[in-house]
C-alpha cells in the first residue's frame, strides 16, 4: 500500500479548511439554533494514526472565543495532524455536531461530537522497515504486512513449498516460504534475485517471508560459496548467520529417525536435529551423502532440513541399519526408572524443554513426567510408538495433565504416517489447551484418520503465556502421567 506524500497531505488539509471557511462566510450553521452556530470539519487532530481520539470536541485555536462566535480560523487548522499520512478512506462524511453549539450566551452546551464517524478511515500504514535492501534489514521490520523490496539475494535451495535466500552483504539468511500455487516462476539455485515482499514472520525461531510478489533474476551466483561442508564444521558451531545456508557433506550418519525426526552425527564432532521430507531409504545407523540440503531452526534449536526426499542425497549406506527402535507403550506411566530425557519410549523435538521422570508427582503408580519448557518457542514431545491406523478409523491422544503454572500451557496432536514413514499431511492439533490449576486433568483428542496411512503418533506441544503487557518469565512447568494413543 502506498503512502500519501505529505505535500499531498497538506493540500488536502488547505481544502478542507477553505471548504470551512466558505460556509462560515456564507452563514452556513448547523441545522437549527440561533445565529453563532459553527459548522466545524473535524480534522484528526491526533498523532496516533490520525484518529479523533480527543474526548472534547472544538478545542482548537479557532474555538468560540466570544461573541460572535466562530468568527475567527477555522478549527483544527493547525498542520502538524496526520503525522503518520494515512487516511485513505475518506472519514466524516457526513457533518459532525449536527445539533447546535453554542446556544446561550456563548458556551458550548454539547462539548463532544454527537455523530460518529460514517466511514473507515486511517488503515494502519504498511511498516516499511527503513531504506536498506538487505536481509538485515527486513530482520528489523515488525512481523506482519510489510512493504520491502530484497535486494541481491542468493537463491541457496528451492524446495516444493519455497526456497531459500542468502545475502553476504549482512551474513543472513530467509525462507521464502509460497504454498502450493507459486505467483511468480520457480526460481533455481544460483538465482541472484530482487522480490518485492509483503509480509513477514516467523516460526518456532525460523524467520520466513510468507507472501511476496514480482520475483526478478538480476543475475547469476554460487551458493556453494556461502555452503556449510558438514564433514568439516562442529554441530556446536551453528549460529544465526548459518541459518537458510547451503549444506553438503560425506560420511553423515543417522544416530535416531522417528519418521521425518530424527539425529544425525557429524564426521567432526557433535549431533544436530535432522528433518527429512520425501521419500528416502534413510534409517538409524545409515551413513550418506548430502548433496543438497539446507539449515533451518525449530524450537529454539538449528537442524539439517532435507525436503526434497532422495533428490538431495548421494551414497546411502544402509548396511549399519539395526531394528527399528524398541518403542512400545510399556512406560506410557513413566513408572521406568531412568533419569534420561526423554523419559524411555519418548523422544522430543526442540532443546528448550526437558522432561524427565518425577516420583514426587504422579497421577498413578510411582511416578509421572516434570515437562519445563525454558524457551519461547513450541517444543514438542513424541511417543515412539506408531500405532497400527487404517483410513477412517478414529484415533485418540489422551494424558493427565497437572498446570499449575500461568507462565506456560499444552495442547495434544496426533501425527500420521504412510507406511513408507513419511508424514500424512500436516499434523493435527487439538483446540483446546491445559488450563492453571492444582488438580489433575484429562486431556483427550480424537481425529479419524486420513486416506492412505498406516500409523500415528501422538504428541504433546508446551507454549508460553505472555500476559498482556507483560514478560516472558523464562520457564514453564507441567506434570504429565499415563500417556495414551488408542484407535478404535
Amino acid at each position: 500500500m502506498a503512502r500519501r506524500s505529505g505535500l499531498a497531505n497538506n493540500l488536502s488539509k488547505i481544502l478542507t479548511l477553505a471548504s470551512a471557511a466558505a460556509l462560515l462566510a456564507a452563514g452556513c450553521g448547523a441545522s437549527g439554533g440561533g445565529g453563532g452556530g459553527g459548522y466545524f470539519i473535524d480534522p484528526d487532530a491526533s498523532t496516533s494514526f490520525g484518529n479523533d481520539t480527543a474526548s472534547t470536541a472544538d478545542t482548537g485555536s479557532g474555538k468560540d472565543t466570544g461573541a460572535p462566535l466562530d468568527t475567527s480560523t477555522v478549527k483544527d487548522s493547525t498542520t502538524g495532524s496526520d503525522v503518520q499520512l494515512q487516511d485513505t478512506t475518506v472519514q466524516d462524511t457526513a457533518p459532525k455536531d449536527t445539533t447546535p453549539l453554542d446556544t446561550t450566551g456563548g458556551t458550548d452546551s454539547k462539548p463532544t461530537d454527537t455523530k460518529t464517524d460514517t466511514a473507515v478511515k486511517d488503515v494502519p500504514v504498511v511498516n516499511t522497515c527503513g531504506t536498506g535492501g538487505d536481509i538485515a534489514s527486513l530482520l528489523k521490520c515488525t512481523e506482519g504486512p510489510v512493504d520491502f523490496t530484497l535486494t541481491g539475494a542468493l537463491v541457496t535451495y528451492v524446495e516444493p513449498s519455497g526456497f531459500f535466500v542468502y545475502d553476504t552483504s549482512s551474513s543472513r539468511g530467509m525462507l521464502i516460504y509460497v504454498g502450493t500455487t507459486w505467483p511468480y516462476p520457480k526460481p533455481k539455485v544460483d538465482d541472484e534475485i530482487t522480490l518485492h515482499i509483503t509480509k513477514y514472520a516467523s516460526y518456532q525461531g525460523q524467520q520466513e517471508v510468507t507472501a511476496s510478489d514480482s520475483l526478478v533474476v538480476t543475475g547469476a551466483g554460487t551458493a556453494s560459496t556461502t555452503a556449510l561442508n558438514l564433514a568439516t564444521v562442529d554441530a556446536a558451531s551453528f549460529a544465526e548467520d548459518y541459518e537458510s545456508r547451503l549444506l553438503t557433506g560425506k560420511g553423515l550418519k543417522v544416530k535416531v529417525l522417528n519418521g521425518p525426526d530424527g539425529v544425525v552425527t557429524l564426521p567432526m564432532a557433535g549431533d544436530i536435529t535432522l528433518r527429512v521430507d520425501g521419500t528416502t531409504n534413510l534409517c538409524a545407523g545409515a551413513t550418506f551423502e548430502l548433496k543438497s540440503g539446507v539449515l533451518t531452526q525449530f524450537g529454539g534449536a538449528y537442524r539439517v532440513q532435507i525436503m526434497n526426499g532422495a533428490a538431495d542425497l548421494g551414497t546411502v549406506d544402509t548396511a549399519g541399519c539395526g531394528a527399528a527402535p524398541g518403542y512400545d507403550s510399556s512406560n506410557w506411566g513413566f513408572e521406568e526408572a531412568s533419569s534420561a530425557d526423554p523419559p524411555p519410549d519418548f523422544y522430543k523435538v526442540g532443546s528448550g524443554m526437558s522432561v524427565v521422570r518425577d516420583t514426587a508427582n504422579a497421577h498413578a503408580g510411582a511416578a509421572g513426567a516434570k515437562v519445563v519448557l525454558t524457551s519461547q518457542d513450541n517444543q514438542d514431545l513424541f511417543s515412539g510408538l506408531q500405532v497400527p491406523v487404517a483410513a477412517g478409523q478414529k484415533a485418540t491422544m489422551s494424558v493427565w495433565i497437572k498446570d499449575n503454572d500461568p507462565a506456560g500451557r499444552a495442547r495434544l496432536g496426533l501425527v500420521f504416517y504412510k507406511a513408507d514413514g513419511t508424514t500424512v499431511a500436516a499434523s493435527q492439533y487439538s483446540g483446546s489447551y491445559s488450563t492453571d490449576g492444582a488438580a489433575w486433568v484429562l486431556l483427550s483428542y480424537s481425529f479419524t484418520a486420513p486416506a492412505d496411512v498406516a500409523s500415528v503418533r501422538g504428541l504433546l506441544r508446551m507454549y508460553d503465556v505472555v500476559p498482556t503487557g507483560g514478560t516472558w518469565a523464562g520457564s514453564a512447568t507441567v506434570y504429565i502421567d499415563d500417556w495414551s494413543v488408542a484407535v478404535q
